[in-house]
This record gives structure tokens, C-alpha cells and sequence, in this order.
């Protein structure tokens, strides 16, 4: 995602902000171009150009992360834009159904 703020916004100042605790990790990439969107490459167009050096960033993303998106910052009037994913541990059913109280 660094590579992408660099490469797609042109900017001078990325900012990256990466936060952990026991069962996951968020990192954020930040810059400000808030109106430069990510935006995946559909899988169908990276079978056409497997040669191709870049483009799968993001669908990697997509593919790994429990969650991932952007946040524009500034309200009306836009100053920077984060693109975020979470890294999570996969939880078992019985893991998920001791946190929620269930039994059995």
C-alpha cells in the first residue's frame, strides 16, 4: 500500500500507522490525495496479463484481509485520505462460542 500511495498519488508525505494487539493488526497508509481512490484489478483482467510486474497489490489485500478500506479525512473539504487492513488470527467455532457465552 505504500507503494501504491507513492506510485498513484505522487505525493512527498506518506504516512504509515500500524496498531497491534493480541488477535489482530490494523495498518494504515495515509497521504494526501484524498481524491486518488483504490480501486482492486479484477482478477479476470490479471489472467490476461500474468507478465504484468504490478496490479495485484490490493486484491491481495482483499484476499487476506478480515476488513480493508479507505477513510477520507477533512469533511467538506478533503486533506487526506488512509487506506487501512486488518490482519486478524482466525478464530475456531468453539473460540467464537466461548467469547459469545454459548455452550456446547
Amino acid at each position: 500500500m505504500v507503494t501504491n500511495a507513492h506510485r498513484h498519488t505522487h505525493t512527498q508525505l506518506i504516512r504509515v500507522h500500524v496498531t497491534v494487539n493480541r488477535k489482530q493488526a490494523t495498518v494504515s497508509v495515509a497521504d494526501d490525495r484524498p481524491w486518488a481512490f483504490p480501486m482492486p484489478t479484477e482478477p479476470a483482467a490479471l489472467c490476461v496479463e500474468r507478465a504484468q510486474e504490478g496490479g495485484r497489490g490490493l486484491m491481495l489485500v482483499d484476499s487476506l484481509a478480515r476488513a480493508w478500506g479507505f477513510t477520507v479525512y477533512g469533511g467538506r473539504s478533503p486533506r487526506l485520505k488512509a487506506v487501512w487492513f486488518t490482519l486478524a488470527e482466525v478464530e475456531t467455532e468453539a473460540e467464537v462460542r466461548a467469547e459469545s457465552g454459548e455452550t456446547g
